[in-house]
Parts: C-alpha cells; structure tokens; sequence
C-alpha cells in the first residue's frame, strides 16, 4: 500500500518459503492462537543447532515481519488508517515479538567494515570494464561514477528520472510512506553511460532504464557479479579478502572522506544517509546540488588518476585545465 514493491515482494517470498510451504499446518492456524513457540521453531528452522548452512539475517528480516504484521493487527481496531484486512483477529499477544531476537542479532547482524584500498579500487574497474555483459559493465560503472549510490535505487532509475541537468533516485529506506527524492547532478562521466543505456532501449520498450530486450537487471545479479570478480581478485592476489556489493559504497565513502577530504555532511547528501534529523526534515530545504557536484567532480577526477597510475595524496584536490 506505501509503493514499496521491492520489500512487499520480499515479504511475501519469505513468508512463502520459511512459514506456508515448511509449516502449513502452523500457517493454517488462527493468527490468535500460535504462540512464541511455534515462532521460534519456525525461526531454529534457519538458525538452530541441527542447520549447516544458517541463514542469520533472513531469520532476523522474518521475525521483524512477523512482529510487524501483529503490531498493526492488534491496533487495527482503534486505528482509523489501517487497512480493513487487518481488523477482527482477536489478538492478545504478539508471539513474535516474544521471541527474543538479542541472540540472533549480536551474531547475525555484524556491521561490515570491509572497504577496498586504491590498489583493489583499480583492479575491481579493470574486470567490472572486462564483464561480457554490457548491462552489468554500465551499472556498476554508473554506481562508482556517481559515488557509490545503493544499487537497488539505481537501478529503479526510469527515462523519465533523467534529464541532461540531474538524475532523481527514489530512497525508500526507513520508515517512510513516500520516497526520498534523491537528486544528483549530471556528470559527463554519468551522461556518457545514461546515453548507452538509452542506446540499449527499443522503441516503446519499458521505461527503466536497467531494462533492455525485455530483461531487468536486478540487485541481486549484480551482487553476483560483484562477488565473483572478489572471488578471482582474491585468487589472482589483487585482493587481500573477499568483498561484496555494499562494500563498493563504502569504499567510495571511505575515499571521499580519507583522500579527498569531503565533508561528512557534503557525504550524507551524496549518498543519502543519516538524513532523518529534525534539521534534515523540517527546515533544511536547500538541494545542496553545488556540493554534490564539486564532491563527483573531485571523485571521478580522482578515479581517473587512480586508473593511470598517478594515486592522489590527502591534501592535494586535482584540478582540471577548465577550470
């Protein structure tokens, strides 16, 4: 009902997958009459003594779920907004949320602290520029040229998300009803990979952007990418150990903030985090476009010095002839 289709999806195959097909007669019940205990089976399914291969932070999303979906049952009845399926389920409890989720959390919910040195940056654009997929080379291109965005906004992008000044991502993360516009400056260096992207397009096809011959690219293969490409960099000695999808975004946080000495607020508006604040929401109005622009100028220039060979010291901003 808030839009956000990408969450929804991976509700409801969750559900599928971890309580109606391994527990239809638990998910056959009454909501009002499963208890803690059967939650907590339905969750040592995934993470419990006798299971090999744990799936931590799936249990984690699941219980949240759970929790979530009896939270607004049992305030349906005096809660005028609530959709009308969630009234009438006589519930007392919430089983879910009497499952204690402070085990799971401290092994499970581990804060990523990987981030990719200059030397590992390089090797990652030589073999994301080597892919034999032209979609994926131009996502995870895109990703670094405009600082490291989340994937799953990017590629949501559409046509109509685009223009020759800016391109507009969607944040939906948080607890919001509606996204956060997310505006970023046009670039050359991200116009160039928009217009192959559009180049890509039949005419009258599907309005996103990540959309070509009828195929989507999602998340989901990119992180496949990515990890296969930490996979040979650590075999070919270019890496000294694993990384994944999220920790390109850090990289490029981590870079801004180390080499190049962009501010931590200047970062927040580039990546959009940390933007919840009272400031932030209510008062703050400003696009903050300059900032954005002169912070991905100075990354791509970077970036370019980077990919010749010529690393860029802390206190040295690089600039161009034009200027």
């Amino acid at each position: 009902a808030r839009g956000k289709s990408t969450s929804a999806s991976d509700a409801e195959g969750m559900f599928r997958n971890h309580v109606a097909e391994p527990f239809p007669e638990l998910a056959g019940m009454p909501a009002a009459e499963v208890k803690p205990e059967n939650v907590a089976r339905i969750l040592a399914r995934l993470v419990g003594p006798a299971v090999e291969a744990k799936r931590g932070r799936t249990a984690l999303k699941l219980r949240s779920y759970l929790a979530a979906a009896y939270t607004l049952a049992m305030g349906a009845g005096t809660n005028p907004m609530a959709p009308a399926g969630a009234v009438g389920f006589k519930l007392t409890i919430n089983p879910a949320q009497a499952v204690s989720p402070r085990a799971m959390a401290a092994k499970y919910n581990r804060v990523g602290k990987r981030a990719l040195s200059p030397e590992e940056l390089v090797r990652y654009m030589a073999r994301v520029d080597a892919l034999p997929s032209l979609l994926q080379r131009i996502a995870l291109r895109l990703q670094l040229v405009i600082g490291g965005q989340r994937i799953r906004q990017l590629l949501r992008i559409t046509m109509d998300d685009v223009s020759a000044d800016a391109m507009v991502l969607f944040d939906p993360k948080g607890r919001r009803v509606q996204p956060r516009q997310h505006e970023l400056p046009m670039i050359p260096e991200a116009a160039e990979l928009i217009d192959a992207l559009r180049g890509l397009h039949q005419p009258g096809g599907s309005r996103l952007l990540f959309n070509a011959g009828g195929a989507t690219l999602t998340a989901s293969t990119l992180s496949t990418a990515v990890h296969d490409i930490s996979m040979a960099m650590v075999e070919a000695g270019e890496a000294a150990s694993p990384f994944r999808g999220g920790d390109i975004r850090r990289t490029a946080e981590t870079l801004l903030a180390g080499r190049l000495r962009v501010s931590k607020d200047d970062r927040s508006q580039l990546l959009s985090h940390g933007l919840g604040g009272v400031q932030d929401a209510h008062y703050d109005r400003s696009d903050h476009m300059l900032a954005k622009a002169e912070a991905l100028r100075r990354w791509n220039d970077y970036l370019a010095n980077l990919c010749i060979g010529a690393d860029v010291a802390d206190n040295v901003i690089p600039l161009r002839g034009a200027a």
